[in-house]
């Protein structure tokens, strides 16, 4: 009876955990050296040769498993994705740039919010740009868009997602239909796959970095609102009052008490009764001083302040903060099977052997054949007699 060998071969890496925790600069590139191992499987940006080599040195640096020295994946997947990224860098730079965050972040960080103080400063922000109307619709609407966001945030906060649950987001869809797409051309596909793994692994991180533009732009509209009224203020008289069909005196006056309850509560304005209001109504043909005017102006900008401009700018810093702790420390799942591949070129496989039956002197060949592979001395014993002829 013949031996039967039985051969263990490398666990699934799709289904293998393996997570390792590195800076953004060094996650950007780990990805872009993945997205060319996927969109350029033939290597026609960087040829097979340079990639054995890139491997060969990348194991001198890290540990080389074929001369018994333990393989840090960590410094190895490092150390390759670096060379790799450096050849890029030389002959594809538009393809190499995708290991740094995209400069259009950085200047649209301070030119949406820049272009939201101005939409708030120059588009008009009441009905009448001669009157403040307590009952503005665009100015509450803004008040309330605001406040609904803030729902919005508490309610995804305290939302946890089910076990298994993984949202890849619309940009990470986007990038998985451009990565299947036949007409991208090479470059294109390299970079499709990289936005797919980057907003994969990256995702949380750019969604703060997204949050803190939208929060500093809210809270850059709000300072131009409060801008608009101000100058406003400045060369024309402002009539104070409101005017409703479906509301009364009573329901008007119960809205703006609750509108306004945290300027009262938070600032030395005082508080406004019934006969008060009864006063600015546009039809009760009651003179409004100025005083009382620049009263409710700066409990409008105080509104403001204190429902809009403050909490974004908090929102805004909590978010840059944020954004800052996880460039620090990214989480790059190894056992995804995009390194497969690459992994298992470098990981050594396990192989047992089951000798059923060797025979006369099988296992003592066998065995020496073993530790020859290995590079041990060969075992001492009976040597296997040589085969003869027929």
């Amino acid at each position: 009876m013949s031996s039967l060998p039985r051969i263990e071969g490398l666990q699934d890496l799709a289904a293998h955990q393996e997570k390792i925790h590195v800076t953004e600069p060094q996650a950007r590139r780990l990805v872009l050296a993945q997205a060319l191992e996927a969109g350029d499987p033939q290597g026609r940006l960087v040829g097979a040769v340079e990639r054995d080599q890139i491997e060969r040195d990348a194991l001198a640096s890290s540990g080389d498993p074929a001369r018994g020295e333990p393989l840090d994946e960590r410094t190895y997947l490092l150390a390759r994705a670096d060379r790799l990224v450096d050849l890029l860098s030389h002959r594809q730079p538009t393809l190499s740039r995708l290991a740094q965050p995209p400069a259009w972040q950085t200047w649209l960080a301070w030119v949406l919010p820049l272009v939201a103080l101005l939409a708030g400063a120059l588009i008009d922000r009441i009905d009448n740009p001669r009157q403040v109307n307590l009952l503005s619709p665009p100015l509450l609407a803004f008040l309330f868009w605001n406040l609904a966001v803030y729902v919005m945030l508490i309610v995804f906060a305290l939302r946890r997602p089910g076990p298994g649950v993984k949202v890849p987001g619309a940009w990470a869809r986007m990038a998985q239909g451009l990565a299947g797409r036949a007409g991208s051309g090479l470059r294109g596909q390299v970079a499709a796959h990289f936005q797919l793994a980057w907003w994969r692994i990256g995702g949380a991180l750019e969604g703060q970095r997204w949050r803190r533009i939208l929060h500093l732009a809210a809270a850059a509209w709000g300072d131009g609102v409060a801008l608009s009224i101000v100058l406003g203020g400045l060369v024309r008289e402002y009539r104070i009052g409101w005017e409703s069909t479906l509301l009364d005196l009573p329901q008007v006056h119960a809205f703006l008490s609750a509108l306004f309850a945290p300027v009262v509560a938070l600032t030395p304005l005082q508080p406004f009764g019934v006969d008060e209001l009864a006063r600015l109504h546009f039809g009760s043909g009651a003179d409004v001083g100025r005083m009382e005017a620049r009263r409710w102006v700066f409990m409008y900008l105080a509104l403001i302040g204190l429902l809009v401009v403050l909490p974004r700018l908090l929102l805004a810093m909590f978010a840059w903060w944020r954004a800052a702790w996880m460039a620090r420390s990214v989480t790059v799942d190894i056992g995804h099977e995009s390194f497969a591949p690459v992994l298992g070129r470098v990981r050594p496989a396990r192989v047992t052997l089951l000798l059923a039956h060797a025979g006369e002197g099988g296992s003592t060949v066998i065995e020496q054949a073993l530790r020859q592979g290995e590079g041990g001395p060969a075992p001492r014993g009976p040597r296997a007699a040589p085969a003869r002829a027929p």
